[in-house]
């Protein structure tokens, strides 16, 4: 069924879905909850890390800047800490979607850990699902006769952060997605257009991998 934005099929598209099972949620353990924490505080501090960048680059006052630095500098050991206790977190998690996520070039620690605590359904929906609850899956915006350019929206925005960076290093190292990428360009789709696409091949086939059990495989070019 196509998303629609007359007010008639919004109501239909409403009914429909209150008709449906409603998924039931996914149990997290102990570790899954100190995952989570730990993940938000990485967040946290690198915020603040890259907000006292720009003021230290907007300051003129040597003092505070070298204030500005030296908490940069603290921010910056915090965050290696948190990312070496995530990854023994992940470790004692004995997760084999983590271990299956890891092997894959191009998906590293970051992304792993936001994938297994903030999208636990990944491996259990169907493809044109798990795109829609990214939010990389393109909607259109027909009205009656009417059609407009369809485009991403909605969705998990943490997911698709790490989503952009893992699908960034995908282009770059994986021969598949790189000539993906191009393909686009080539056609005249802007970089955001081209590396959203691949974000949403990327987000798929690592949902058919770990919902098939079946092993990652570099795309044919």
């Amino acid at each position: 069924m196509e998303a629609k934005t007359d007010k008639i099929d919004a109501q239909v598209l409403a009914e429909f879905a209150a008709s449906l099972k409603v998924y039931k949620a996914v149990p997290f353990s102990v570790e899954h909850d100190q995952l989570s924490e730990q993940i938000k505080q990485r967040d946290r501090f690198i915020q603040h890390r890259d907000d006292d960048k720009r003021r230290c680059q907007q300051s003129s006052t040597p003092v505070v800047i070298d204030r500005y630095q030296a908490h940069i500098d603290f921010l910056q050991a915090q965050i290696k800490d948190l990312e070496s206790l995530i990854a023994r977190t992940m470790k004692e998690m004995d997760d084999q979607t983590v271990k299956r996520l890891m092997a894959i070039k191009g998906i590293g620690l970051v992304t792993a850990s936001n994938l297994v605590c903030y999208l636990p359904e990944l491996g259990s929906l169907s493809r044109g699902k798990i795109a829609k609850l990214v939010g990389v899956a393109p909607l259109n915006r027909d009205s009656g006769e009417g059609s407009k350019p369809r485009y991403v929206r909605g969705g998990r925005g943490k997911i698709r952060r790490v989503l952009y960076m893992a699908a960034w290093v995908m282009v770059r190292y994986d021969a598949g997605f790189k000539a993906r990428y191009e393909r686009l360009r080539e056609r005249g789709k802007c970089a955001k257009v081209a590396i959203v696409a691949c974000m949403r091949v990327l987000i798929v086939r690592l949902n058919a991998m770990l919902r098939d059990g079946t092993p990652w495989r570099s795309e044919a070019i």
